[in-house]
């Protein structure tokens, strides 16, 4: 009976590690730069760069739910187990140094976290282009629904534009009809003045005679 509970603690024991180590996937960037990610709490994903391995390791999850905290162990291969802390939320882009040379070597972004704890990350392999350049907006590949709010956003811009526009073009046609108003009211007075003039030389002409 002892030896029997003994290897139901044991079985217990082992399950249990190995539901907290979490799962491991690994990514080609060479064959995608930009590639989508789902992980849970305790998940781990791989990739190659630089000629070695490397691990990014999802260690919490906020209470808020809009951030996430990782462990990145670089270079793998060569025996390092050393291990130095990331954080990413959900409007910012976590950029990774795994070499230490001063330049981003990849990119990390939180797309999404769902309630039942699966994060959504999109990650992106940096090229030469990037560290000189601007790395814009992390977009996910797979991710079709982008197109739609990208459409939106340029038809409100487009609409604001076209209303600007209209109401500049108005602004400008009220102006012309303000001065053209004023000055036919410059020329009705000039006549008028015209009109007076001439009859008081009438009249000073007829005070002579």
């Amino acid at each position: 009976m002892g030896k029997i509970v003994l290897l139901l603690v044991a079985f217990m024991l082992i399950f249990s590690s190995i539901v907290i180590a979490g799962e491991s996937q690994d990514i080609d960037l060479f064959q995608a730069r930009t590639q989508a990610v789902y992980l849970y709490e305790g998940d781990e994903v791989r990739f190659d760069l630089l000629g070695d391995t490397h691990s990014l390791i999802v260690e919490e999850i906020s209470s808020t739910g809009t951030m996430v905290k990782f462990n990145i162990v670089p270079f793998m291969h060569d025996g390092n187990t050393r291990a130095w802390p990331g954080i990413v939320g959900l409007d910012t882009i976590m950029k990774v140094d795994l070499d230490k040379d001063g330049n981003t070597d990849i990119n990390v972004a939180l797309y999404t976290i769902k309630e039942d704890g699966l994060i959504h990350l999109i990650i992106q392999r940096v090229t030469d282009e990037d560290i000189t350049g601007d790395v814009g907006l992390i977009v996910d590949p797979e991710d079709k629904s982008n197109l739609g709010s990208y459409f939106l956003t340029g038809l409100g811009v487009f609409l604001i534009l076209l209303v600007a526009y209209f109401v500049f073009k108005g602004g400008m046609f009220n102006k012309k009809d303000d001065e053209s108003k004023e000055e036919k009211l410059e020329e009705v007075d000039a006549e008028k003045v015209d009109e007076e003039e001439e009859e008081l030389s009438d009249d000073e002409d007829d005070s002579i005679q």
